[in-house]
């Protein structure tokens, strides 16, 4: 349980330096971006990301052999998340869709980096 504790303070302070760097970043491109638009982003991916590796630090005890299935359909769903709540509703114009696959696939990039790094580490103290 400390590990996954440990994985969502590490993981929630990196995603708050992100959304602030993607904001000033959006914002210096001449595309401002309004802050709350990004924190939904932000959140679902956190939310996934600590389901995701706190599921897999259960799994690794009980069934180490199903990790990289788990690990595969965790970023299945976020992929099914993004695409059936956010992105109708965001994508007006061909320029939109871009933008709002950016706005997902920063913190989803990030949350992703995260997990297998968090993972690596966590399984290879185990052996």
């Amino acid at each position: 349980m400390i590990s996954a504790l440990r994985y969502s303070g590490i993981l929630f302070l990196l995603l708050a330096a992100s959304m602030l760097v993607q904001w000033t970043a959006l914002n210096a491109a001449g595309k401002p971006t309004e802050f709350l638009t990004l924190v939904p982003f932000y959140i679902m991916n956190y939310a996934m990301g600590v389901i995701i590796v706190s599921t897999l630090i259960y799994l690794s005890k009980k069934k180490g052999e199903v990790l990289g299935f788990v690990f595969m359909g965790g970023s299945l769903v976020k992929f099914a998340v993004f695409f059936v709540v956010f992105y109708p509703e965001l994508h007006e114009n061909e320029a939109s869709k871009k933008a709002t696959f950016v706005l997902f696939f920063i913190p989803y990039a990030i949350t992703v980096i995260a997990e297998v790094w968090y993972l690596i580490r966590f399984l290879n103290k185990q052996d």
